[in-house]
């Protein structure tokens, strides 16, 4: 596990120091999505692997000709399987072992769209720290009945 990437990535999230890029769970990478938690005029928007293929493009470790492929990535897709695209890239530049990085980028029993960019930080952080990966206040956060 790389705990200064997990950090950095957790601090440009946080500042929204990627120009133009909203936050959203739901999507890797997304064009013009009407649920975005923040970012620029151009409706772009990307979850945690996302962010992380965004930072760290350039260290050798994502495939960006499968990456640029597509210009609307989410886990909602029929077709969706892990290790298919972002994550895998994103798993490589954390360091993350498959089952860290599937709990961080696909978490179970949370609504991936309502995950807040402080949700989000604050697990990053979790993670660097203990090298768990914690949605459990995100969970008891959610309305109950919905998952």
């Amino acid at each position: 596990m790389n705990k200064a990437r997990i950090l950095k990535l957790a601090d440009v999230i946080e500042r929204r120091e990627i120009k133009r890029l909203g936050f959203n769970m739901r999507n890797w990478f997304a064009d013009r999505v009407a649920n975005w938690d923040h970012g620029g005029n151009c409706g772009t928007v990307a979850c945690i692997a996302g962010h992380a293929v965004v930072l760290f493009a350039d260290d050798g470790k994502v495939n960006k000709t499968r990456t640029r492929k597509r210009r609307c990535i989410s886990a909602f897709e029929p077709q969706y399987s892990f290790g298919d695209t972002v994550e895998a890239d994103a798993q490589a530049i954390l360091g993350l072992t498959k089952r860290q990085a599937h709990a961080l980028f696909v978490p179970h029993d949370v609504i991936l769209p309502n995950v807040t960019t402080e949700q989000a930080v604050e697990v990053l952080r979790t993670l660097a720290n203990t090298g768990r990966v914690s949605w459990a206040k995100v969970r008891r956060a959610q309305p109950e009945g919905e998952t």
